[in-house]
């Protein structure tokens, strides 16, 4: 995970670089600071409405007495967005724009909360497992 995180730390930046010079070469730099610009500014706007909606809708399922996990994570990915598409570049306002759309994200809240299920299974299998070797291992 940590070498990961490491990898992730050093490509993404010179992908946006690569994007930003590639860009500012074909439109001009101030066309490209203003897009950068334009982006974060729309973005911010979307991810607010969006993040109100969604503490709306958890507030509804809390008054409701439902647990409202799925609309939480749709809330940390909306959060998650909001903060890509303030990174100046194009590769993060794609990202962004990924979690901040409707259907996009619920697909891939959807495949995380798939990803997470199946960890925690898998966790919760090998616990018992190894608690059942200890226990038969100690009994005799």
């Amino acid at each position: 995970m940590t070498r990961l995180i490491f990898i992730l730390l050093l490509t993404i930046p010179l992908i946006e670089l690569f994007g930003l010079i590639t860009v500012g070469s074909w439109i001009g730099a101030l066309p490209t600071i203003s897009l950068c610009i334009l982006t974060a500014l729309i973005g911010t706007y979307l991810a607010k409405r969006e993040g109100l909606r969604a503490y709306r809708s958890v507030m509804e399922q809390f008054r409701s007495g439902q647990v409202p996990g799925y609309t939480v994570v749709e809330g940390l990915a909306i959060l998650l967005s909001g903060l890509f598409l303030m990174f100046p570049g194009f590769f993060s306002d794609i990202i962004g724009l990924l979690l901040l759309l409707p259907w996009s994200r619920r697909l891939l809240v959807d495949c995380l909360i798939q990803y997470g299920t199946k960890k925690m299974t898998e966790t919760m299998t090998n616990a018992t497992t190894s608690k059942r070797i200890y226990i038969q291992n100690h009994a005799e």
